[in-house]
């Protein structure tokens, strides 16, 4: 079964994609993102993805390219998981939404099935906590598959910022998708 987990954004969206059976294990899953920073235009270990996100001169643009980097990578799962809206965002939601908006509709054109899980649950599943902090969710990423992504991409820093805490959402995302199709 194919199931992605998508942690959607307008500046560093990511996708993990479980390729497998019923245990959910790291060894089956393909890591995709896109970031407006050139040293990213890579494929690293771990089964890593990366893809420039170029300049765009109007939003709409901008929201084509990512729809149509994500719809290549997921068109062909089973299921996939997006990341909800959060409820106390600020910043440019509306552009968030239109973006999303966007995703959504193309996946229900092609006949993907989506489903959403709000970030709390997204959070609380992966560290226990749904108001869980970035640090700590990436925290138990790297327990959980002993994986260090800041190691891998290069980056550096006590604070995670993009693209590895997009990575380590996206993963839970995609985990608590493949928990949802196998619970029963």
């Amino acid at each position: 079964m194919r199931i992605a987990g998508v942690d959607y954004s307008l500046r560093c969206p990511a996708v993990c994609v479980f390729d497998g059976n019923k245990k959910f294990c790291i060894s089956e899953c393909t890591f995709h993102f896109m970031s407006p920073t050139k040293k990213y235009d890579a494929q690293f270990p771990q089964n890593i993805n990366g893809t420039l996100m170029h300049e765009h001169k109007h939003e709409c643009e901008r929201y084509s390219a990512i729809s149509d980097w994500a719809l290549q990578i997921v068109k062909d799962c089973d299921l996939v998981c997006i990341e909800d809206y959060a409820f106390a965002a600020k910043g440019k939601v509306f552009h968030i939404g239109e973006n999303t908006g966007i995703f959504k509709y193309l996946l229900w054109k092609q006949g993907v099935k989506y489903s959403t899980v709000p970030p709390t649950q997204v959070k609380k599943f992966g560290t226990g906590r749904g108001n869980a902090k970035k640090e700590d969710v990436y925290a138990a990423f790297k327990a959980e598959t002993r994986v260090d992504l800041q190691s891998v991409l290069g980056t550096t820093g006590a604070q995670i910022k993009s693209p590895v805490a997009d990575l380590a959402d996206a993963y839970y995302i995609c985990k608590y998708g493949h928990h949802l199709a196998f619970k029963s």
